[in-house]
């Protein structure tokens, strides 16, 4: 084999090898660091200002199972209008096919809003689409467990009507 032959070889094998890796320990790969910059350069314009930290922990469940938990500083979002202060995540998930992943299970989830805006001028408050991407999929059984959130102002507008409130 040529020497070309060789190193495309290598290459292939090396570029098919980051999924496996990613999915035995998505922390090898999305560092805190590099988690802020994709963030940064994928949704950056939705943000006000991006998390002051971001921490990924992965449990594996089973083969094609795995509990994820994203600890995340403050931020702020443009649209909705909402700032949060630091919390977590914890999502549990399987592979549903090569395109698809599974969500079976929410929580632990602490999220702290102190101020939440919906709907500016000539705005709908509720998104119309666009909230699940396509490669998510609910498990029928889904289970929610130790959900802690906390809405501190809310303030809806709609029209010339608003209302405010607070959810916790």
């Amino acid at each position: 084999m040529k020497r070309s032959g060789r190193l495309a070889l290598l290459g292939f094998a090396g570029i098919s090898l980051v999924p496996v890796l990613f999915w035995i320990n998505p922390a090898w790969i999305l560092t805190p660091e590099r988690s802020l910059w994709i963030l940064g350069h994928l949704w950056g314009d939705r943000f006000v200002s991006l998390p002051d930290q971001l921490q990924i922990k992965s449990e594996n469940i089973g083969w094609r199972e795995k509990r994820i938990t994203l600890g995340f500083g403050g931020f702020c979002l443009k649209t909705p209008d909402a700032c949060f202060s630091p919390g977590h995540i914890g999502i549990r998930f399987s592979l549903d096919g090569f395109r698809a992943f599974r969500i079976h299970e929410i929580g632990p989830v602490s999220v702290k809003v102190p101020s939440l805006s919906l709907g500016g001028a000539g705005e709908d408050p509720v998104p119309s689409s666009g909230l699940m991407p396509r490669f998510l999929k609910w498990d029928r059984n889904l289970a929610l467990h130790d959900i802690d959130l906390s809405f501190q102002k809310i303030l809806w507008k709609r029209g010339q009507d608003s209302w405010t409130g607070r959810f916790e």
